[in-house]
């Protein structure tokens, strides 16, 4: 009996790294065909989304390290789902990023997850768009070091993909609270105003398209320019498929409709420009409380 229930993309996830650290309990769902999630606005309004086959069209997963998830993409792929990789490729310096694998790591990752070649006729398709996310500017990655490291950094991903998406730090209070916090240890950081920004990103435009990438902003309308657009970070026809319409999440946002199956509070990570952990020790301990075999990821 044919199902009623349209097919739709999960996100997994903007509000975590689950690929790096959760793969053990995406595996549990995808086996029980369902996972639960809670509304981080509303704790008392839980969904559950169906993992099953005839209601998934496809994935998005975000990530800074994918090593550790390959069993489960092998997984997904076996399911006939087609997918992309959100995976953000900065190469700060510790201080910004204290838990980050290197880059010659991350390399050898992409190699074997996307090898440059078209997969056979019938397989699933994969996709992957680096981010380069988000620019904060420090006295350690002033803009000279973002022209310089961006450059470097797409020499060396032009094998894996044609987009890179980017954005400007957002100034969240938490994130705010966690860079005056760093300021109060030696790290200076700045806002630069819009001009500045699109004066950077119309120099990191022109090295993207010397190296085949088109370059996307996320979320940040007031600095598109001509050569600058509009990033859709989740999006159907990355996967060859018809578009269920926007459903934006936040001002600027180009993302269509997906359902999003992380938890907030549960990335240990520890970047120091996070918006989607307001406390590190609360991610830890959620982590240490982290049960593999319930429905959700953290309740």
């Amino acid at each position: 009996m044919p199902s009623d229930k349209p097919k739709r993309l999960i996100s997994a996830s903007r509000r975590t790294d689950l690929p790096s650290t959760y793969g053990r309990w995406f595996q549990n769902r995808l086996e029980a065909g369902f996972c639960k999630t809670v509304n981080p606005f509303n704790r008392k309004q839980v969904s559950t989304v169906s993992l099953r086959p005839e209601h998934v069209a496809g994935f998005v997963f975000w990530t800074k390290e994918l090593a550790p998830f390959l069993p489960q993409l092998d997984q997904v792929s076996a399911r006939g789902w087609p997918f992309v990789v959100q995976y953000t490729i900065n190469d700060a310096p510790r201080l910004i990023e204290p838990n980050t694998p290197p880059l010659e790591h991350t390399l050898e990752t992409l190699a074997r997850v996307f090898p440059g070649s078209d997969p056979p006729q019938g397989s699933p398709l994969r996709r992957l768009v680096w981010r380069y996310d988000p620019i904060l500017l420090t006295d350690v990655t002033p803009v000279a070091f973002h022209l310089a490291n961006f450059e470097r950094l797409a020499q060396r991903l032009r094998p894996f993909t044609d987009e890179v998406t980017v954005s400007f730090a957002q100034l969240y209070a938490k994130t705010r609270r966690r860079l005056n916090e760093a300021q109060e240890q030696g790290l200076h950081w700045v806002d630069p105003g819009d001009s500045e920004k699109r004066a950077l990103l119309d120099e990191l435009a022109r090295v993207a398209c010397a190296n085949g990438l088109r370059l996307h902003v996320c979320c940040q309308p007031e600095l598109l320019t001509d050569g600058v657009r509009a990033a859709s970070c989740l999006q159907a026809a990355r996967l060859g498929l018809d578009s269920p319409g926007v459903a934006p999440t936040r001002q600027g946002c180009q993302c269509e409709v997906a359902k999003d199956i992380g938890a907030y509070d549960t990335c240990v990570r520890g970047c120091l420009y996070c918006y989607a952990v307001g406390s590190q020790k609360r991610a830890e301990q959620r982590l240490k409380a982290h049960d593999p075999t319930s429905p959700f990821l953290f309740q």
